[in-house]
């Protein structure tokens, strides 16, 4: 029975994520709901997050920094020691990210920008 009950739960979260991130699909912060979902990141780590934070290739993403709560400044240290992670993406946050930096890109080269850090 507890198994069940557990079983529903998880199913229940899952239902509720899923239904979330589809209703939010065309919004600008998509990506970052995402990866809040789908990693656990903190929400100062998300946007935080930088490109070179990121190995598609690897399929992984590096927390290395946080932003300040009143977003004024990136610390290059996370909450705690064990805040610095290495996380391993599933195939649909790893597509995310890839159709993003695409979209980034595309916007760098036509405004003529020599770079970009942040991703969200």
């Amino acid at each position: 029975m507890v198994n069940f009950l557990i079983s529903a739960v998880v199913n229940f979260f899952i239902d509720i994520h899923i239904r979330f991130l589809k209703l939010c699909e065309k919004h600008e912060l998509h990506l970052a709901f995402l990866l809040a979902l789908t990693t656990g990141m903190r929400q100062s780590e998300i946007l935080a997050l930088r490109w070179k934070d990121v190995d598609l290739e690897q399929s992984v993403l590096y927390v290395r920094q946080t932003l300040s709560h009143d977003g004024k400044q990136i610390y290059q240290d996370t909450k705690t020691k064990s805040s610095m992670r290495t996380i391993t993406l599933i195939d649909r946050t790893l597509g995310e990210l890839e159709a993003q930096k695409r979209k980034y890109e595309k916007k760098r080269r036509s405004a003529g920008a020599r770079s970009f850090k942040i991703m969200i």
